[in-house]
């Protein structure tokens, strides 16, 4: 990259080249839009792996091992639009493994979390009802059973008013 910099002030500084300096311009602008997309998807990668190895330790019965990916998850996409819903993805495990397994306290934090956020995050279709149907599951593991009722029917009319069940 640096090479890349120096060559093109130098082409700049030289009283321009034309063609010559618009190309250079041109192809560094190219290779820098090629090398952020492809930090893009290798973050993203990376978020899959974590939150899949997350997910199967926990399946295992690895239970703090798993948590650990999925906290990392959480921290990592915190902040970030474009990953957000491995974000929510992250919480809604975690609070139903910790809702199951007898956790009240950590599951009800985190369900307030995601409850807090439903109208101001924006997920997709497949990531807002996966969301609903899952509070309902932790709420009904917290026997907090109207609440429970509440998501399972939001979820219930999400897909039927987007038409997933024809």
């Amino acid at each position: 990259m640096k090479n890349t910099n120096l060559s093109l002030c130098k082409n700049l500084s030289a009283g321009g080249q034309g063609k010559t300096t618009l190309q250079i311009i041109k192809n560094y602008c190219d290779n820098l839009e090629k090398t952020n997309k492809y930090v893009l998807e290798i973050k993203v990668l990376n978020i899959l792996y974590l939150y899949n190895i997350g997910i199967c330790k926990i399946d295992i019965g690895e239970f703090e091992e798993g948590i650990k990916y999925l906290q990392e998850v959480i921290f990592k996409t915190e902040k970030s639009d474009l990953l957000y819903s491995y974000n929510v993805r992250a919480l809604l495990n975690l609070a139903s493994l910790f809702a199951s397994t007898g956790k009240s306290k950590e599951a009800s934090k985190l369900a307030v979390k995601l409850e807090s956020e439903i109208n101001y995050v924006e997920l997709g279709v497949r990531s807002t009802a996966y969301r609903f149907y899952h509070l309902g599951k932790i709420f009904q593991y917290l026997e907090d059973l109207d609440k429970s009722l509440y998501y399972y029917r939001k979820a219930k009319e999400y897909r039927k008013n987007l038409h997933l069940d024809e």
